[in-house]
């Protein structure tokens, strides 16, 4: 029993050993006869990649490159490539392949083909365009600059560019040049976007008034009274109806010295606070109070006291250390 079903998988598997031999050895015919053909070869095409900048003319993709494997002899290649790109922007370009042996028969189908697109990319037309700056002191009107230019690059014949600086500042404080710019072609239609445009922006900037108040410098001897010197100077200009006010605050009692301070206001004709429109300087004086001179050791003379003479009594020296503060 044993017998009989070993000799039934044996024939079962001599059947199976002789069907696929048969079935290769008939591939094989039907591969040297030219029924099949073995694709012996994997092939990559791509297509031409290119850039320029916008001209108006269509940038038109042309060749092609074998990038991967190569042609059995006698073989040529029929490539046809697609693709064009005119305005600014990128699109793909392609290729169709067919090939051919010595007697214009087509192989194509011996290979294994792989097709590449490349890319086609326009570039906006470069231009560089600068507005400009300027810095003044406030005077209560609008600062602008006109100036507004085509600093790099050129636009196309029979574009028109129109350029107009619309930056403006009246209070203290920085502004950009604002730069607006309409470019036209010769049916008056908006080209700009064909442009790939860089802006230089200028700056407006409006200064504060520089005004300076200096108070005087003072010195007396001890009294245990205050000593102040309300004397003061000023430098600098005044904006027409606008008045400067100017308290010296500055006291000594004691013997030292002190700042002889002040604060400073300026006001409009309507009474309204307008210091801010102003940079003020204080060069602010010394106050000294000194102690009086003792009666030496020695009883016949009057020489250097604390170390004051007796010129420095009669004549208090005013020390020069004047103090240079900013609000």
């Amino acid at each position: 029993m044993r017998d009989g079903r070993s000799k039934n998988k044996i024939f079962v598997l001599g059947c199976i050993i002789i069907g696929i031999t048969g079935l290769l050895l008939l591939y094989g015919i039907m591969v040297v006869t030219g029924v099949v053909h073995l694709k012996e070869n994997q092939l990559v095409f791509t297509a031409e990649s290119s850039s320029k900048k916008y001209d108006g003319n269509p940038l038109v993709a042309k060749s092609w490159e074998l990038t991967s494997g190569k042609l059995m002899p006698g073989h040529r290649v029929d490539a046809t490539v697609t693709g064009e790109q005119t305005l600014p922007g990128v699109s793909a370009s392609s290729v169709y392949v067919r090939i051919y042996d010595e007697q214009g028969v087509d192989v194509t189908d011996e290979y294994d083909i792989s097709c590449s697109p490349g890319t086609l990319k326009v570039f906006g037309r470069a231009l560089k365009i600068m507005s400009g700056s300027s810095t003044k002191t406030y005077d209560g009107l609008p600062l602008t600059n006109s100036q507004c230019v085509i600093v790099q690059g050129n636009p196309m014949n029979g574009h028109k560019v129109s350029l107009e600086a619309i930056g403006s500042i009246t209070d203290i404080g920085s502004a950009e040049n604002t730069i607006k710019y309409f470019i036209v072609d010769t049916r008056n239609e908006d080209v700009s976007h064909l442009y790939d445009i860089e802006l230089e922006i200028g700056t407006l900037t409006v200064e504060a008034i520089p005004i300076t108040v200096c108070t005087e410098n003072d010195t007396k001897l001890y009294d245990g009274s205050p000593l102040t010197n309300p004397e003061y100077e000023t430098y600098g200009n005044l904006l027409d109806g606008h008045k400067l006010e100017v308290k010296v605050t500055g006291k000594i009692v004691e013997p030292g010295t002190a700042q002889n301070s002040a604060t400073v206001k300026i006001t409009d004709a309507h009474g309204r606070d307008c210091t801010s429109y102003y940079k003020i300087t204080k060069e602010l004086g010394t106050l000294k109070v000194v102690v009086p001179p003792t009666n030496g050791g020695n009883s016949g003379g009057s020489g250097a006291l604390n170390g004051l003479t007796g010129s420095d009594i009669n004549n208090p020296k005013i020390e020069n250390s004047n103090e240079q503060q900013q609000e």
